[in-house]
């Protein structure tokens, strides 16, 4: 049974921004070679969903909806004008029967109401979520048929709310093994971490004094991190607007939240927000960010990568940095979880710590040791492209989708 599929999704405004500043003639080409020199970035999913579901027989598009250019493309040649909905339009044209939303958070309960009652051609309505949510948030994943989620306890919270969920777990695509060796300028490392730092409980205070610890240790600990720095002005008005949102929501004008940008975005966090604060060690060691095909290229030519969890994951381990540091080659290093053996034997595919001394140990003893290191990465590399491959999740997933439209 074939259908017709659009994913939605929304890029890392750092990434959309870098990705035109480094590639400025791109912006002035036409919409397909933008959006095929956007998905080879390797970005977050990429190309992988409609890649492997056209396999399937499945008609499939992909829309970055906040790639501005590269919308402004598509309107130009589809004689949509500036200032219309061009997201809409995309989906008038496209006529999904599966419509599946990466970033649910983007869009709110009155837009998806709109296209509910715009297009009767979308038979289910999909979902994903693998971030912290606010209570208020549930409402409106109720008006999804379905959401993927990576995480059981994220499930298990949204089924008691009646919201029908299905485990996504994150995946590995086998060619960029092949990608990551094209014109890779990147040196050599020892130990690597590429990541996120979000001043936050349910985000990463623990990561970022964990690694602050290793630091502090003198480990040496190259390090690419996207942090949140805002200004004495900024977090104070996104205190501001998280207090007004807090009780516009408890008074029951919620909808007002989702009319007003500043106060939808700050509306779905948990806590009021606040400036992470960094020691001064890890400013100095600290890099600019990578994303996309250059952040692969880089780990793969770090012997170790270094992982620890957000603190939304709690007892379980579910981040992609697992998949893609095993996929690329080198040797994962992360946080032991109670379900860790459900992706990689410990200390045979990978190697796991419970502790800063226990990590600095292993750490040391892997570099002093590279014969045993480099036989842990190619066992866990293998474990990746045989059992964690992204095309496996997907066809699991259009499975899950054939079985709803049946159903229907």
């Amino acid at each position: 049974m074939a259908y017709r599929f659009v994913k939605i999704s929304g890029y890392y405004r750092n990434f959309v921004n870098d990705f035109y500043n480094q590639n400025t003639e791109i912006a002035s080409k036409s919409y397909d070679e933008q959006l095929s020199a956007l998905l080879k970035a390797r970005f977050a999913f990429s190309d992988s969903f409609c890649k492997h579901l056209q396999t399937k027989g499945v008609e499939a598009h992909e829309i970055i909806h906040n790639a501005e250019p590269l919308q402004q493309a598509w309107a130009k040649e589809n004689g949509v004008a500036a200032n219309q909905d061009i997201l809409f339009e995309q989906i008038k044209k496209y006529r999904p029967e599966v419509l599946f939303i990466h970033g649910s958070k983007d869009f709110s309960t009155n837009y998806l109401q709109h296209l509910r009652k715009s297009f009767p051609f979308i038979k289910l309505f999909v979902g994903y979520i693998c971030a912290p949510f606010a209570e208020q948030e549930i409402l409106n994943y109720q008006h999804y048929d379905l959401i993927l989620t990576c995480l059981p306890m994220f499930q298990e919270q949204l089924e008691k709310h009646g919201v029908h969920t299905s485990l996504f777990y994150h995946g590995f695509e086998p060619i960029i093994v092949d990608e990551v060796k094209e014109n890779n300028a990147f040196e050599s490392n020892d130990f690597i971490f590429i990541g996120s730092f979000i001043g936050s409980s349910t985000y990463h205070d623990y990561r970022l004094q964990f690694i602050e610890r290793l630091l502090a240790e003198g480990v040496d600990l190259r390090l690419y991190a996207n942090i949140q720095l805002d200004n004495w002005w900024t977090i104070t008005s996104k205190q501001m607007a998280y207090v007004l949102s807090r009780i516009l929501y408890g008074t029951g004008l919620n909808t007002i939240n989702e009319r007003i940008a500043p106060l939808k975005k700050v509306s779905v966090l948990n806590n009021l927000p606040k400036q992470p604060k960094y020691a001064s060690i890890f400013a100095q060691k600290r890099q600019a960010p990578v994303y996309g095909l250059d952040m692969f290229k880089l780990l793969s030519r770090s012997k170790i990568g270094f992982n620890i969890h957000g603190g939304i994951s709690g007892e379980y381990a579910a981040n992609i940095r697992m998949f893609e540091t095993t996929g690329v080659g080198s040797l994962l290093v992360t946080d032991h979880k109670k379900n860790i053996r459900d992706f990689f034997e410990p200390d045979t595919e990978i190697v796991t710590y419970q502790s800063v001394a226990e990590c600095i140990e292993k750490t040391n003893w892997l570099l002093d040791h590279p014969k045993e290191a480099a036989e842990i990465a190619l066992a866990g590399q293998k474990r990746t492209l045989k059992d964690h491959a992204i095309g496996s999740r997907i066809a699991q997933f259009h499975e899950t989708i054939l079985e709803m439209l049946k159903g229907l």
